[in-house]
């Protein structure tokens, strides 16, 4: 203003521009200073003087504006299934930091034995069921294993939970599900194949996890299915959480907290260091991929914020979308 600029002349100040923490703060030039301070801005920064800090989003040339732009968010999956989330809201601007609280490891000698055994008699059941993309990668590598390939599923029906696990099993086997359900839990898989009338007195094998719940084979059992059950890995709990991920939880730091089954929800209330430590987590907003999830989430005193209406990553995703978008809108409406 000294060398004849108006006060009144547009301003703002863009901090961490390019990045998913870009933030911005305009005003008139007289007010920038007051305004950034306010704000808590600080380095790196770059200051915009003149007609284009009149825009409607002056950092849009750095940084197209995207919903979670600056959210930061923890995903807690499995290191190899965390890939797709990571991916998904990142394109949507968002800060991830991966904090795994599962990890995956193979069953015990005589469990792996007995998934050898199933795997060369396949051709002895009627239905496969796969619960989950890691049951996918455990048949995938026995089949490998007994120097066996898809051919050995020849004549054999596969019913899937999820989108993500029929993608899993044609990614890796090149195998299409004869079932996967609109609802992705085991209770959805149990009820399809009921109404299709292939269950009473058919061999089904059920590839699982050893912590998996009793809900599907107590079903399909019930239905008249001849089930043998078969452990494909175990999920056991991590042993620590990434130091950064600590420290960003007790500094008010995470935004969103990201839960896709039960296990991870009191695996990372136990990392934290019991039920005390649910405090920490009740500062930030829960997204729970299903029902199933948001129970584990209620037992541990945590409400979510979100729940997918589709129980995959993608309706995870949007879901959390949807939610900012209207708390956005509800922000815009109060200014």
């Amino acid at each position: 203003m000294g060398y004849g600029l108006s006060a009144d002349t547009p301003a703002a100040a863009v901090q961490w521009g390019t990045t998913p923490q870009q933030r911005c703060v305009r005003s008139r030039l007289s007010r920038l200073a007051m305004m950034v301070e306010e704000a808590g801005l600080g380095s790196p920064a770059m200051i915009v003087v003149g007609a284009v800090a009149g825009l409607d989003e002056p950092g849009a040339g750095l940084l197209p504006e995207k919903t979670l732009l600056g959210q930061r968010i923890v995903i807690t999956r499995t290191r190899s299934q965390a890939s797709e989330l990571k991916m998904l809201l990142a394109e949507q601007g968002a800060w991830v930091l991966e904090a795994p609280t599962i990890v995956r490891v193979e069953p015990a000698a005589d469990e792996l034995a007995a998934l050898d055994a199933a795997v060369k008699s396949l051709h002895e059941y009627q239905w496969l069921v796969l619960t989950s993309v890691g049951g996918v990668e455990a048949l995938a590598l026995r089949l490998a294993a007994g120097k066996l390939d898809a051919r050995g599923l020849g004549g054999v029906k596969i019913a899937v939970v999820g989108d993500a696990t029929a993608q899993a099993l044609w990614e890796q086997l090149r195998i299409r599900a004869d079932v996967v359900p609109t609802r992705f839990d085991g209770d959805a898989l149990a009820e399809a194949l009921v109404n299709k009338g292939d269950v009473r007195g058919h061999k089904m094998l059920l590839l699982r996890a050893d912590l998996a719940r009793e809900d599907l084979p107590h079903l399909l059992e019930q239905a008249g299915a001849i089930l043998t059950q078969v452990t494909a890995y175990h999920t056991r709990i991590a042993t620590e959480l990434p130091e950064a991920v600590v420290k960003a939880l007790q500094q008010g730091e995470v935004d969103w907290v990201t839960f896709t089954s039960g296990s991870t929800a009191r695996n990372l209330v136990e990392l934290l260091g019991g039920q005390s430590a649910a405090g920490l987590l009740k500062r930030v907003k829960c997204a729970s991929i299903g029902p199933v999830t948001s129970g584990a989430l209620r037992e541990l005193g945590l409400e979510p914020a979100v729940e997918a209406e589709q129980h995959d990553v993608p309706g995870l995703v949007r879901a959390m979308l949807q939610t900012q978008q209207l708390r956005q809108q509800q922000h815009q409406q109060q200014q």
